[in-house]
């Protein structure tokens, strides 16, 4: 819900206070809004749940292997992400979620660039904070397994993203298979959360050539969607 209420809140506010203002610049900042409740939240929860930092992945020390197996795992959400289109070329996406692509554009000038930046680091922490580094590690507490604390959380972050229909749903549940066997594997969020970034990174910058991020038949099929 915060995730297309906050967005559309502040989209809506910027319209009609300035119809000079591009949506895009007005959707980063909801995004980065619902980035920081999230934020918020984790760290409201975590206190309550008495959980470290370190068991949600948060660790000081930096390893430029994190980076390398970031990067790795943004590739390999591309190649999943692509298939999951060409299989569901048929299905149709989200009304809201349609609408959002058409009115967010592609990032022109140094300023909308930044954005999509900072936006694309924003989503991925949040995101992979609360259903990797937080749930993921609270159902394997209280499920006593890992792995099917691995299939619900994937199951939750794919419901988390219906907005975007079938194809969204699909996706991001696999994405979330992908990346929450990443996590556990290392224990580290930084991995997990650079392939989040970089991924979504190449998806907002080439908004406009969906045929780069989704493959030629299923960005052909896309414009039917």
């Amino acid at each position: 819900v915060a995730e297309r209420v906050v967005p559309a809140v502040v989209s809506g506010a910027g319209w009609a206070l300035s119809g000079s203002v591009r949506p895009s610049y007005l959707t980063n900042l909801g995004h980065l809004a619902t980035a920081a409740g999230m934020v918020a939240m984790v760290a409201a929860l975590s206190r309550w749940a008495d959980l470290r930092p370190e068991s949600l992945g948060l660790v000081s020390r930096f390893r430029p292997a994190d980076v390398v197996v970031g990067v790795v795992l943004a590739g390999m959400t591309y190649a999943w992400q692509t298939f999951a289109a060409e299989v569901l070329a048929g299905h149709r996406t989200g009304d809201a979620y349609q609408q959002y692509l058409e009115a967010s554009g592609h990032p022109v000038g140094w300023l909308s660039w930044t954005l999509t930046g900072v936006t694309s680091v924003a989503i991925g922490c949040s995101e992979e904070l609360l259903f990797r580094g937080y749930l993921l590690t609270r159902l394997a507490r209280t499920l006593g397994s890992p792995g099917w604390a691995l299939v619900v959380s994937s199951v939750l972050f794919g419901a988390y993203h219906f907005y975007q229909g079938v194809t969204g749903v699909v996706g991001a549940t696999g994405l979330g298979l992908l990346l929450g066997m990443a996590f556990l594997s290392s224990g580290r969020l930084t991995p997990v959360v650079v392939g989040h970034a970089v991924y979504d990174f190449a998806v907002f910058a080439l908004i406009e050539r969906p045929e780069y991020v989704l493959g030629e038949s299923a960005a052909s099929a896309s414009a039917a969607w």
